[in-house]
């Protein structure tokens, strides 16, 4: 009995998804599908960056009900204790997120690294972006980060700007580096 490669794809991606234990075998099925690392590395960020996004929602959400709280008290102390208890382990599971999309993107991070040493290459890069908002600014800046294996080690570097043309790869190579600063 012959299958369809359609089925024989899927199947394989499941059996894959089902083992997150084995991730090596994921990403090296994923590669045999044409699923690069640097394709990986990318979506983990935009995912990490995501889920810092809905921590970072969740950790504001708790602190305006604090202060709206903290007014004029007219509840009893442990019904105030329990909600805000609440709001803290909401937090901690949003942050607890964020780790995890983070460790993800280092199991990436190490993969390139790994391709490097195996083909024996100089280098092996790659580029990612996310977003970020510092408390002073009055807007999220794009952060581009292009990701290096080389024989020394990983080398990640990163560029924040407003510019929100261009891919990461551009705004560092082409925009960056034709600065001085490779």
């Amino acid at each position: 009995m012959r299958y369809s490669t359609p089925i024989v794809l899927s199947l394989a991606v499941a059996a894959a998804c089902l083992l997150p234990a084995c991730g090596k075998a994921y990403m090296a099925a994923a590669e045999a599908f044409g699923y690069e690392k640097r394709e990986m590395l990318t979506d983990r960020v935009e995912a990490a960056r995501d889920q810092q996004m809905e921590a970072r929602e969740q950790f504001e959400s708790a602190l305006d009900e604090f202060r709206a709280l903290t007014g004029p008290i007219d509840e009893d102390l442990e019904e105030l204790y329990d909600r805000l208890d609440k709001q803290l382990d909401r937090s901690r599971s949003k942050a607890s997120g964020v780790r995890s999309r983070i460790a993800k993107v280092e199991e990436v991070a190490d993969d390139i690294r790994v391709e490097r040493a195996i083909e024996d290459k100089d280098a092996v890069r790659g580029f990612a972006e996310t977003t970020h908002a510092a408390r002073s600014w009055t807007r999220q800046r794009r952060v581009s980060a292009r990701i290096e294996a080389t024989r020394l080690g990983l080398d990640i570097r990163y560029v924040v700007t407003s510019i929100a043309s261009g891919t990461a790869e551009w705004l560092y190579a082409d925009l960056y580096c034709a600065r001085g600063q490779a």
